[in-house]
Formats: C-alpha cells, structure tokens, sequence
C-alpha cells in the first residue's frame, strides 16, 4: 500500500463474523507526519455479499461497535507498518 499525507484514500478489507465473511471499506487520511490516521467514512455488509467502495449501508448498533473494533485493529496495524516503512527509507 502507498497513501500520501494529507490525502484521503480507501481500504477494502473483510472479516470473519458468526462464521460468514462479511465485506468492508473506508475511507482513511494520514496526518503529514504519518503519526495519526483518521477513518472519515466505512461500511460493511452484514449478509456476506459485495460492497463497493463508497456504497453505503446503515450498521446495527452492536455492529457498528464490533466494525469500529475492527477498524481500530487495523489502524494500529497501517501505523506500525508507515512507522517501520519510514524506519527503512531514513536508514537507507
């Protein structure tokens, strides 16, 4: 993956939920110091089809809890990779 600061791109990505696959996206911006990672917009189906990047659907409250979990997994995950990937371009 390669995002810019200060732009906004989007992931796709999917979970495992009661045993189905479920499909997802957002939209996340990094600040200029690759330090902070802000997630402006997602959605994830709850029946295992295709979501498309930008549809849109209305999550359950209890859902949107364990996305938001989700999300928040993966965005630890994207700020230790920019961290060592910074890491390696200073060193070489």
């Amino acid at each position: 993956m390669n995002f810019a600061s200060d732009r906004t791109g989007y992931i796709a990505f999917s979970f495992t939920y009661n045993s189905i696959t479920q499909y997802a996206w957002a939209s996340i911006s990094f600040s200029a110091d690759y330090k902070t990672l802000t997630i402006s917009e997602w959605a994830y189906t709850t029946n295992g089809e295709n979501i498309y990047v930008g549809q849109t659907a209305i999550p359950e409250p209890a859902e949107a809890a364990a996305g938001l979990g989700l999300l928040a997994l993966g965005a630890a995950g994207m700020r230790r990779y920019m961290k060592n990937r910074k890491t390696k371009q200073a060193a070489a």
